[in-house]
């Protein structure tokens, strides 16, 4: 039984290692890049837009077209002069094609048998086109190529976007990282603190014991445990809080049980340093470092494209149709054929098609067409804008004043620590209250944790601005 409960536990132990994942910065980066639903999801936008481009360019593709058929009746015919038609045979074949600049062209072969009381098997056989063009709303192709050069754009937009998206995406699981990294320091320091706090308790028990510390002192002290306690309680929440989304956002983790790896703080504050370093040396917004640049001149040639195919909207539609056929007629195919190569007859026809609107309907519709175009262009593009300009000018403010907050704190933690150190003799001593001591080693707490915090806040605020300057040069942007 004992050896039984030994394999039970060395099973366990190699399961437990089995779903357990230490994971680092970089191992976060590289499974942000793999097949997720958030990826999916960013790739879904694009291909949609790449589909519209597409369906809308298969309009204009050649195509065969053909048919054939076959009717035959036993009727009878009502008199001398009123033949009944039978058997009829027919076939088309031929290629047809559509095309941007406004006209449609198909050209085919045909046969028609038809035998009666008066012919016998009479066949016409040849050639034939027709021709359709646009003489108003798409003439020389002007809806079409502006529709088609619209959606060019759309898709071009999409796919930069999905590039930023992604980007986003990765430096949102690093900012998702790095608050699990100060939650852990955060968790570390209140233990220490905890640990000093619980030798308080023991060093008041054994005063009070001696009667040199009244119980009120045992009490402040043992208060101060159970503060820190439900703190590192609460801290230990959100780390399983910051884990569950790293999951959500990571499918394939969701069953692991994650481990924080090794990681140096201090490393990476310096490099955001240096990498805001990089950026304080463009006064303007570095328009080559981000791809908001190339999407605000889409956005524009987009906007230019839709307004020219909504103020077509209310035109008229006015095609010219023609036809010219060359054919053989005679009695049976081998006759008709000769007679088609030998002494073809032609015909010809043309006309004029035209749909207008004779009421206000479709102005109104227009018109309403032309403001909602305006409106959604105008807010992408002053969205799009507002990213370049503001994430510029405000992270060299930002991280200046997050700088000299971090410089600050460190002078403050370091002066709290050495005035705590001072506070615990004259307490020794009795020339300083318990109420003061706690008060102090409360301060000295929360001054570490908020260094903690303004640490991760410099590394989200780059983090942020390297979602839109995508493009940066700078270790930090290495990914």
């Amino acid at each position: 039984m004992k050896y039984f409960i030994k394999l039970l536990l060395l099973l366990n132990f190699f399961t437990l290692g089995a779903n357990e994942i230490t994971f680092d910065e970089q191992s976060v980066i590289e499974a942000s890049k793999k097949d997720n639903p958030t990826i999916d999801q960013i790739e879904q936008a694009y291909l949609a837009s790449k589909l519209q481009l597409l369906q809308f360019d298969d309009q204009f593709n050649s195509s065969l077209y053909g048919n054939t058929s076959y009717s035959k009746t036993n009727e009878k015919q009502f008199g001398q002069f009123q033949p009944v038609t039978s058997p009829i045979k027919s076939s088309q074949l031929g290629i047809k094609s559509s095309f941007k600049q406004g006209f449609s062209l198909s050209v085919g072969a045909f046969n028609n048998q038809t035998t009666n009381s008066f012919v016998q098997e009479g066949t016409l056989t040849g050639l034939n086109a027709q021709l359709s063009l646009d003489l108003w709303k798409n003439f020389l192709g002007r809806s079409a190529n502006a529709k088609f050069k619209g959606l060019e754009s759309f898709s071009k937009r999409a796919s930069l976007e999905s590039k930023i998206n992604k980007t986003a995406f990765t430096q949102n699981i690093r900012k998702l990282y790095w608050s699990l990294v100060a939650n852990n320091e955060a968790i570390k320091i209140t233990k220490k603190l905890l640990s000093s706090s619980k030798l308080q308790v023991q060093e008041a028990n054994r005063r009070f014991k001696k009667k040199i510390a009244d119980s009120g002192e045992v009490s402040r002290y043992k208060s101060q445990v159970a503060a820190r306690s439900a703190q590192i309680v609460s801290l230990q929440y959100q780390r399983e809080s910051l884990i569950q989304s790293l999951k959500e956002l990571i499918p394939e983790w969701s069953n692991k049980n994650l481990k924080l790896g090794a990681y140096d703080v201090e490393a990476q504050v310096d490099k955001v340093l240096k990498c805001t370093a990089v950026i304080a040396q463009s006064q303007r917004p570095p328009l080559d470092n981000t791809l908001y640049d190339d999407v605000l001149t889409l956005l524009k040639e987009e906007k230019a494209n839709e307004l020219k195919v909504s103020k077509l909207y209310n035109h008229a539609d006015v095609h010219l149709v023609s036809e010219v056929k060359y054919f053989g007629k005679d009695l049976g195919n081998s006759k008709a054929m000769d007679e088609f190569s030998d002494n073809p007859a032609k015909s010809y026809s043309i006309g004029l098609s035209f749909d207008i609107p004779i009421e206000g309907k479709r102005k109104t519709t227009k018109d309403i067409l032309n403001k909602l175009n305006n409106k959604k262009y105008k807010a992408l593009e002053e969205n799009t804008f507002s990213k370049i300009e503001a994430y510029h000018g405000q992270i060299i403010r930002t991280v200046s004043l997050l700088r000299e907050i971090v410089k600050n704190q460190k002078e403050n933690t370091y002066h709290l620590e050495r005035s705590l150190k001072s506070s615990k003799r004259k307490f020794n001593q009795a020339r300083l209250s318990v109420q003061q001591l706690v008060q102090e080693q409360d301060a000295f707490l929360q001054s570490n944790l908020d260094e903690i915090q303004t640490k991760l806040n410099v590394i989200h605020t780059l983090l942020d601005y390297l979602s839109v300057y995508t493009e940066t040069s700078c270790e930090m942007n290495r990914i």
